[in-house]
């Protein structure tokens, strides 16, 4: 009697079994990398890469990391014996059918509503089943054999994908022959810069708080209602300078795409001194500019390209732990200073290079007749937004109030919050403005120069609405941005409501200039543009700019001039919040009963330390409230040295058990040395006083909270640390078995701790040990008696600085494995 057929099991010593994990390697992995940065260019323009990266790139992610992570572990088990080396290909099919699935899933709208969970439970279920058949089906190996082209195919066709191909190809581009009728042209291009956002009431620029903005207005044309190109500045930039309307999306902002540009134009009469930030247009034997090395080119690709596959994979669920990538071309992953002394952060390090680049070639700028076309794409006042107006750091990274506002909360305070610090982040703009028209000025290039400042696009900050992503209600302060146009020799300002286009620019240049454009523009000089009001350019993927009402951009000024402009206690300060009667109010008006509820704040040994001349002001008050309502908000007053500085709401900003508020205090209250925050409720308008006094936090405030997103916090550095999770709706970090945390007090700070609070809410495994030192004093080592668990430990002195180290282990003589969810701490004087 004959058996039943059976497909023998898979033979690990032979070739397909390698070949089958490469070819899941290029479909998991490789393909869906591919994919997602063939479709933005830009995110290898932004990095400079040659043409050497792309090979590189395709050489570590489709053959080396493969061949380290899976054939070599796979090799090693040899030795293990067949059986060994087979159950080693089986779990890592197992586990790239999971990454394979779960990028699939992911996609499926109804999957995404039903739950994180259960995407990755069909995708381990489905990606096991994958790895039985493999050991059983003959027929399935074969499928991965003839499916193993893919290993070469994916790659290649990244490589010869209409928007990759152009990044590694020679571009050969001839300049014009231009003629020099003015010995300087300077161009400044902003970003992310709504016209509303410079005007005062009267519609005029608002020269109280952008004084320079104002000098230009005053010797220049103001296009007031000027139409960017598009709402991404790498379509909306390169439609600027090169006269042409915006390409479809996915095209790569670089010169063999816009041949004909203003650096084309003008390179062979004058010098070039070019800034370009995320595009690649000016020819090289024309602009002269530093490639990054190699080591600061591949390595934080390798990095940002992790971020971006990891967006992939992870369910829409658990993906608000990720680094945000909207509205970024890089660095997604920013590196953390862990100061030991300082208690001040770090700024952005790409906004602050680039702030230093400006500068440098500001310096640079020669004296004398010699033609100079100086160009300059400063990503300001865009996100991340760390400066005040007199160029003081107040934080560090991208974080916001309320977290994630690629789409702000309907709560109206946190999209007023992140306005505020966009105008304040406009204020440092106008400064760097000014350095520029001084630098003119001190060389003697300013009254002949043509100068032409306008933006790439706007940016909006409306509750319930996009902050980038355009919708009709967003779309003027998205598409509307300022154009000015100042002309070489006298002349006096004026404003036009024509409508103007970014396309325009290189014809109204070429006017000023006094000689003729390129050829075949789609932008218009100032005669065509008083002749037809009709707009050059329309993308069908966007907000059609000709539907924008006439009076929106006056009706969006009317809204910020709202918000902003009751600033009672004098000075050009944007301040917002729902009491400006009591801005500048001293604290002796207060209510002598205490309100009902607690209040905490964040890093307050910052604002014991301030130093007026470090480049850095903790203006920046984040804190929480409990004891309220979370679904009924309450107004606060916080006062800074004695006297009321800022106003402000509570609003709910995650699932945690505590209100939170933030609020930024003017940089004129700080004064050197010692400045003192109190927190006050706001009684209703008419009381007998104005506002009560609110107890601090018995329970705070918390180092390891993240009200309004995840903040950093001055003077605390955390080493071996996770993220923030969510555990019982509570927000936690786990720690890794060895980690420390290290807050900067003071000597005199130090000495008055008498206290120590810790809130630990979870341990894992839950028969773990734990060790918690101070330094090299034990506080305690052993199981945590309960959990959750609130210990309260009495000290007679801590260290300065102070560093508490947590250590986690199994029971008996394991190594260390144990992990703690810490929900917060306090230091306290024990009164």
């Amino acid at each position: 009697m004959n058996e039943p057929h059976r497909d023998p099991p898979i033979d690990p010593s032979g070739w397909r079994a390698p070949l089958g994990v490469l070819t899941l390697w290029a479909l998991a992995v490789a393909q869906p990398v591919y994919d997602i940065l063939g479709q933005g260019p830009t995110f290898f323009v932004y990095r400079r890469w040659q043409a050497s990266d792309f090979f590189l790139f395709v050489a570590v992610l489709s053959f080396l990391l493969p061949l380290v992570t899976l054939l070599l572990p796979a090799e090693a088990a040899r030795a293990l014996g067949r059986r060994a080396r087979m159950a080693v290909y089986l779990v890592e099919a197992h586990l790239l059918g999971t990454l394979l699935l779960l990028g699939g899933l992911n996609q499926l709208p109804s999957l995404q509503r039903a739950g994180s969970a259960l995407s990755l439970g069909l995708a381990t279920a489905g990606s096991l089943g994958i790895a039985w058949l493999l050991s059983r089906s003959s027929g399935l190996r074969t499928l991965l054999g003839v499916l193993s082209a893919a290993t070469l195919i994916v790659p290649a066709w990244f490589l010869l994908r209409a928007e990759i191909r152009p990044l590694w190809t020679p571009t050969q581009v001839e300049t014009t022959q231009s003629t020099v009728t003015a010995p300087t042209v300077v161009m400044i291009v902003f970003d992310a810069l709504p016209s509303g956002s410079l005007l005062n009431r009267h519609l005029e620029v608002d020269a109280a708080r952008y004084p320079n903005f104002a000098r230009l207005a005053a010797e220049s044309t103001f296009y007031r209602r000027t139409t960017a190109a598009a709402h991404v500045t790498d379509l909306a930039l390169p439609a600027l300078v090169s006269g042409r309307c915006a390409l479809k999306p996915g095209v790569a902002p670089i010169l063999s795409r816009y041949p004909v540009n203003l650096f084309t134009w003008l390179g062979s009469g004058y010098r070039l001194e070019v800034q370009e930030s995320v595009t690649d247009l000016c020819p090289p034997d024309l602009c002269v500019e530093e490639a990054p090395s190699f080591g600061e080119r591949f390595p934080p690709l390798l990095l940002d390209t992790a971020v971006v596959y990891a967006h992939w994979i992870v369910p829409s669920g658990w993906s608000g732990a990720l680094p945000e990538l909207e509205g970024r071309w890089g660095n997604f992953v920013a590196p953390r200073d862990e100061p030991a002394e300082d208690p001040r952060p770090k700024p952005d390090r790409a906004k602050s290079a680039q702030v230093d680049r400006f500068r440098s070639a500001l310096a640079d700028m020669p004296a004398g007749d010699e033609p100079l076309f100086f160009f300059s794409h400063l990503v300001f006042p865009h996100e991340p937004f760390i400066y005040l107006p007199s160029g003081r750091t107040y934080r560090s990274g991208y974080s916001e109030p309320g977290g994630n506002t690629l789409v702000f909360p309907e709560d109206p305070w946190v999209a007023h919050h992140s306005y505020q610090r966009h105008l304040l982040q406009l204020g440092f703009t106008d400064l760097l403005l000014g350095e520029l028209i001084d630098r003119l000025q001190a060389v003697g290039r300013w009254h002949e120069a043509l100068v032409v400042v306008t933006a790439d696009h706007g940016s909006s900050y409306r509750s319930g609405y996009p902050r980038r992503r355009l919708v009709e209600e967003n779309a003027v302060d998205i598409l509307t941005v300022p154009l000015f146009v100042k002309k070489p020799g006298p002349g006096t300002g004026e404003t036009l409501d024509l409508s103007a286009h970014a396309v325009d620019v290189v014809a109204l240049i070429a006017e000023a200039l006094g000689i003729a454009p390129p050829s075949a523009l789609d932008g218009r000089d100032r005669a065509q543009l008083e002749a037809d009001a009709r707009m050059p350019c329309r993308d069908d993927s966007l907000v059609d700019p000709t539907e924008i009402p006439p009076d929106a951009l006056r009706r969006a000024v009317e809204r910020k001039v709202h918000l902003f402009d009751r600033d009672q206690a004098g000075g050009s300060w944007p301040s917002v919040g729902p009491r400006p009667d009591l801005l500048g109010v001293s604290i002796r008006e207060a209510c002598e009963t205490s309100a009902p509820f607690e209040a905490g704040f964040r890093g307050p040994g910052a604002f014991a330390r301030v130093d007026l001349g470090s480049g850095f002001l903790p203006a920046e008050v984040i804190g929480r409230v409990q004891g309220i309502d979370r679904d009924e908000p309450v107004d606060l007053a916080i006062a800074l040295n004695g006297r009321i500085r800022a106003t402000t709401r509570t609003y709910e900003a995650s699932a945690s058990d505590a209100a939170r508020f933030s609020a930024v205090i003017p940089e004129r209250a700080f004064r050197q040395g010692k400045n003192q925050v109190r927190i006050f409720a706001a009684t209703a308008p008419g009381s007998d006083c104005p506002f009560a006094p609110v107890l601090p936090l018995r329970a705070g405030p918390s180092f390891l909270d993240t009200p309004m997103g995840v903040f950093d916090v001055p003077g605390v550095s955390f080493r071996g640390f996770h993220r923030v999770d969510l555990l019982r709706g509570e927000e936690v970090r786990w720690t890794r078995p060895r980690s420390r945390i290290q807050i900067a007090i003071s000597e005199e700070e130090a000495a008055k701790v008498r206290r120590l609070e810790l809130r630990i809410a979870d341990l894992r495994p839950r028969t773990a040990s734990v060790r918690l030192r101070v330094g090299e004093e034990v506080l305690f080592e052993g199981p945590p008696p309960t959990l959750p668990w609130s210990p309260i430990f009495e000290v007679d002195r801590v260290p300065s600085p102070l560093n508490l180290h947590f250590d986690t282990h199994a029971e008996g003589d394991a190594p260390a494995t144990g992990s703690l969810a810490l929900s917060g701490l306090e230091l306290g004087s024990g009164d």
